[in-house]
């Protein structure tokens, strides 16, 4: 949906382009054939983009014993470009190792493999 209408309409105008958008999705709704109601909910979407009327899918069940479900699908957000102004910096020339007492049981030597060849001595 596009953020800013085409048309700008006043709010009671507004209600009434909502109304019939809404009984032309039941035309929609009532198509047998997939294509031709894939073209009917195209146009309807376009129209309700002109006027930046809000569209949600439904999906209806319907189960066995005749309990009709019908949920909407939250509308997909994108996500916002956080990466847009980072910079990469950089500064290995002024390291500071780090001087702490470790605990009990800990070094700062490599741990041994466990898996893998064995370290052999080929002089």
């Amino acid at each position: 949906m596009t953020s800013e209408p085409k048309y700008t309409l006043e709010e009671q105008d507004r209600k009434l382009v909502e109304e019939v958008l809404g009984l032309a999705q039941r035309l929609v709704d009532l198509q047998y054939d997939d294509e031709t109601a894939d073209e009917l909910q195209s146009i309807l979407t376009e129209v309700a983009d002109m006027f930046a009327i809000e569209c949600q899918e439904v999906h209806v069940t319907v189960d066995e014993d005749g309990t009709i479900t019908a949920r909407t699908l939250e509308p997909e957000q994108p996500l916002p470009d956080t990466r847009r102004g980072l910079k990469l910096v950089s500064d290995n020339g002024n390291i500071t190792p780090l001087r702490a007492e470790l605990p009990e049981g800990f070094s700062l030597e490599p741990d041994k493999p466990r898996s893998g060849p064995t370290e052999t001595n080929d002089e």
